[in-house]
Order: structure tokens, then sequence, then C-alpha cells
């Protein structure tokens, strides 16, 4: 199977939660490979989370792709120009079938203005980039961090309320584009109540939790 996986373009990738700390040492084999195909001018698409998660949130990135795209630049003698393309999927809803899926693209990062930093001090060139890509990935997508009230903020953002809440913006809510829009805008704004109200919040939190259970 690895080998039919392999010839429709897919590359592995060993972490030390699965695999164990031994197998780690293959993903160099990985790095290397598509650090060569970044130098041919080949595109590379990956998660930088790397892992899996039914949340609409912005989790951790690994630097192993930032890895993979200054060492591309890298093999070339910092001659070729790298660009990494900050890119965000969403899903209308997650487990139904035959929902709407949409993708979403930002505008190309160069890494070339981060070269030189990199050949001095490769860590922190690395951590820059990695703030621009997260910040330009997170404007494209909708984030909910605040995972305490999670489920509450999701039930409201999917139920009348936010039906509602996009019509009264002109948005139409069965368009995902809109309501993508609509939703950002509904996040932002209990995110905003939520830190001066808190205790109005927290009772608002603690009525929709009933409801979700009563349900």
């Amino acid at each position: 199977m690895g080998k039919a996986i392999r010839w429709l373009g897919a590359l592995p990738t060993y972490r030390m939660k699965v695999d164990g700390l031994s197998a780690v040492s293959k993903n160099k084999g990985t790095l290397d490979e598509v650090a060569n195909s970044l130098r041919h001018g080949e595109t590379v698409v990956l998660y930088p989370e790397g892992q899996h998660q039914n949340k609409r949130w912005l989790g951790n990135f690994s630097m192993a792709y930032l890895k993979m795209a200054f060492g591309a630049a890298e093999a070339s003698g910092f001659e070729k120009e790298v660009f990494v393309m900050p890119t965000a999927n969403h899903y209308s809803h997650y487990f139904h079938a035959r929902e709407d899926m949409m993708i979403r693209f930002g505008e190309p990062i160069s890494l070339a203005p981060y070269y030189e930093l990199y050949k001095e001090q490769p860590r922190q060139a690395m951590r820059e980039v990695n703030a621009i890509v997260r910040a330009k990935i997170e404007e494209l997508m909708l984030n909910i961090n605040n995972l305490e009230n999670y489920d509450e903020i999701d039930f409201l953002r999917e139920s009348a309320y936010g039906t509602n809440y996009a019509e009264a913006k002109g948005l139409n809510p069965d368009q995902l584009p809109e309501k993508l829009q609509s939703d950002k805008a509904l996040v932002a704004e209990i995110e905003k109540a939520v830190e001066q109200h808190p205790d109005q919040m927290k009772s608002i939190f603690e009525k929709t939790k009933e409801l979700i259970k009563g349900i």
C-alpha cells in the first residue's frame, strides 16, 4: 500500500507518539525528497499542524514545513526563490455526508527576504516566517480559539441564531463563502463579549450547554 500511495505523490512522515523515537530519523529522507522537489519547481502540499482534528481552530505548527522550504533554497545556493502559499480548507460540516467544501488561498509569501537571516540564525528566520504564515491562514479560516466554550460557540454559530445573524448582515447562510464571513464576524463578537462581559457570557454559555444537552 505504501508503494501505491507514493505513486500517487504522497510521502510518509513519522511521529514519535505514533511510530516511536527510532522511526523519527526516517523523516530526513522525506525532508530531502521534498526539498529536492521544491528545488525543481514542483509544489508540495502539507498540513503544518501535523495532526487530525475535528474542531475549527488553528493548532500549533511544526517547523518541518519551513525546514523543507529553506532547505530547498539552500540546496540551490539560495538562488531559487521559494514561496509558501497560505491555504485553508473549510467545510460546511465535518461529519455529515454530501456537505460543501471550500479551499481558500492567500497571497504567496516569498522566503527570499529571509535568506540572509536564515544563514546566520535559521531558527529565528523560521520563527518570523511561521508567525506570518499563521496570521495569514487565520485570516482565511474560522478560528474558534476559545476551546473551553468551543461546543457552545459552535452550536450558536450553527443554530438559528447563527442563521439570523448572517441574514441581519445581508449574507446568505446557505452559501458557504458568505456563511464563513458571517461566522467569523459572529465569533469575533462573542470573543469581544467574553472579554467585556465575562459573567453574562458565562451565564449564556451555561444555558447553551443545557440546551445542547436537552436536544
